[in-house]
């Protein structure tokens, strides 16, 4: 499946030390560090600390705590008030153990990241298949010093934009934001 979208950071916006956009999962998908589960994993986009975009995965082979990252095929750094169209490729492998799943990151039609040779999933059955839309946007994770904050060091709301959102079954990268 391809999930796409447009998103704008406005210019209030604070990356800080990065944090969460949009993703694909299964019905039990895996986030925040949660122990890997057969049935679980997630892709999701994030934004970085220097104002980047990155894979976030949460598959049956991860080597920490928290999601991996895949190979960078190009850097790519977003700039305030002007719209991008993201586009999220996933395909989950084949259970239990072919590790033949991806999740690729493209932007304005782009390839910037890709993880391949994945078992997102270590069972089968439907539950274990691409059928959640996580829209699921934050800073960082739990701690306070993720957290935009004004010129005073308190805390304070910044504002992205998401628009034309949509999934496709198959592979459908958008090339251009539909502003």
């Amino acid at each position: 499946f391809t999930l796409n979208y447009d998103v704008k950071f406005n210019a209030d916006f604070q990356f800080v030390r990065g944090g969460k956009l949009l993703g694909l999962g299964p019905g039990k998908h895996i986030t925040g560090g949660r122990p890997i589960i057969p049935e679980g994993w997630s892709a999701r986009v994030t934004f970085t600390g220097d104002e980047g975009v990155k894979l976030y995965t949460y598959h049956q082979d991860m080597q920490g705590q928290y999601g991996d990252r895949g190979a960078i095929q190009q850097p790519f750094r977003f700039d305030r008030e002007r719209y991008y169209a993201v586009s999220l490729h996933v395909r989950d492998n084949d259970p239990p153990d072919t590790p033949n799943g991806f999740s690729r990151l493209y932007v304005d039609g782009k390839l910037i990241e890709q993880h391949e040779n994945l078992r997102l999933r270590g069972a089968g059955g439907d539950d274990t298949l691409i059928n959640k839309f996580m829209f699921s946007s934050f800073h960082g994770g739990h701690r306070p010093h993720n957290a935009p904050r004004d010129a005073s060091g308190n805390y304070t709301t910044v504002h992205a934009t998401f628009d034309n959102i949509s999934v496709y079954e198959g592979e459908r990268i958008r090339r251009a934001p539909g502003h």
